[in-house]
């Protein structure tokens, strides 16, 4: 059932509106010279064999592990009154305010601000090895802007340049001046430590010293530059036993017949809430033409008993929940809810992940 040490992380900040998220929406675009107000963020593909040689035997790679933690973008801007504004962006393109933060400039005061930074990382919880408390952390590995600076055209090594630079040294600075005063800051920030590919071992070596769940690699171009969207020289590599799927799922209810009412009564059958029902995992399909989300049956999830008491007694919602699962066998079980996901993987890549 679901493991605990996947606990999906929560942003700690409100969520804007739809009329402020559009118009940041719209000032992301402008400072990176974007069409369109979708995520920016870059997506990978997964990792083939082909990419062996068409890939990393022909391009300079960095690699590093890949988090199990919410993808998030932060964007440091000053609000329409002049204050500093900090918000994490997901996936699904929703603006979370984050509050408590302050993150000056390179080499000036340090009442100073960033004004038009864009950041790509992940948000996750990661143990802390002196007290063995889980916290927040926000890793981040990749520069899209700095100070209303593009710099999405620059190659990976340029941007991670500004990244530490610009962005991490001055905050880094800072909570070491003022380590009492930086307490109030919802989380802490770290760069991810990237390797040339070819340093795979030293890297796999550093996996057991994580404090956090690492569910793979990711391999970077050093070369390209920074794609909005599906990015294919971005890869993805998971063992297979992290292989997952995100379903949608749809509570199958069972249908009770009472014998001693008559068989014309409508009031015959009627669902039976108290039985455990069949939980359906649903694959999406895109959206059709009215803008709908569209989700075919895939699979059963394997759910004993013991487990559907576990799942009441959350008092969730479950019809409809985006949840993360993986194979065991011939059966699916669920490790978490990704209630930051409005659906679940595309079919395309349950073909891929999950092939029949």
């Amino acid at each position: 059932m679901f493991d605990a040490d996947r606990e999906s992380p929560q942003i700690p900040g409100d969520l804007m509106p739809e009329s402020i998220a559009k118009e940041l929406q719209m000032e992301i675009s402008r400072i990176l010279g974007k069409r369109g107000t979708h995520f920016p963020g870059s997506q990978p593909v997964s990792f083939q064999a082909s990419h062996i040689e068409e890939n990393l035997e022909r391009r300079d790679y960095f690699v590093c592990e890949k988090t199990d933690g919410l993808r998030c973008l932060m964007f440091c801007i000053l609000d329409p009154e002049g204050n500093e504004a900090v918000f994490l962006i997901t996936r699904e393109n929703q603006f979370y305010r984050v509050p408590n933060f302050h993150f000056p400039l390179y080499n000036q005061d340090e009442n100073t601000c960033h004004n038009g930074t864009i950041i790509d990382g992940e948000l996750v919880l990661s143990k802390n090895p002196n007290t063995g408390v889980k916290e927040l952390r926000y890793l981040m590995f990749d520069c899209l802007a700095i100070n209303q600076l593009n710099l999405t055209a620059k190659p990976l090594h340029k941007r991670l340049g500004y990244l530490d630079q610009e962005f991490f040294k001055p905050y880094f600075k800072l909570r070491s001046n003022h380590p009492k005063e930086c307490e109030v800051f919802p989380f802490k920030l770290n760069v991810k430590p990237m390797h040339p590919s070819y340093k795979l071992p030293k890297l796999f070596d550093q996996l057991k010293y994580l404090g956090h769940i690492s569910d793979g690699l990711i391999f970077t171009c050093c070369e390209t530059p920074y794609i909005f969207g599906t990015d294919p020289t971005l890869l993805k590599w998971k063992p297979a036993e992290e292989n997952t799927i995100d379903f949608r799922i749809h509570l199958n209810i069972p249908v009770y017949v009472d014998e001693d009412v008559d068989e014309r009564d409508p009031d015959r059958t009627y669902p039976n809430y108290d039985a455990q029902p069949t939980i359906e995992l649903h694959v999406w399909h895109g959206d059709n033409s009215r803008g709908e989300s569209t989700y075919t049956y895939f699979a059963d999830l394997s759910v004993t008993p013991e487990e559907w008491e576990k799942l009441k007694a959350l008092e969730q919602p479950l019809e409809e929940r985006i949840a993360e699962c993986n194979k065991e066998g011939d059966e699916w079980h669920i490790l978490r809810f990704r209630d930051d996901k409005t659906n679940g993987n595309h079919v395309n890549v349950v073909k891929n992940v999950a092939p029949a």
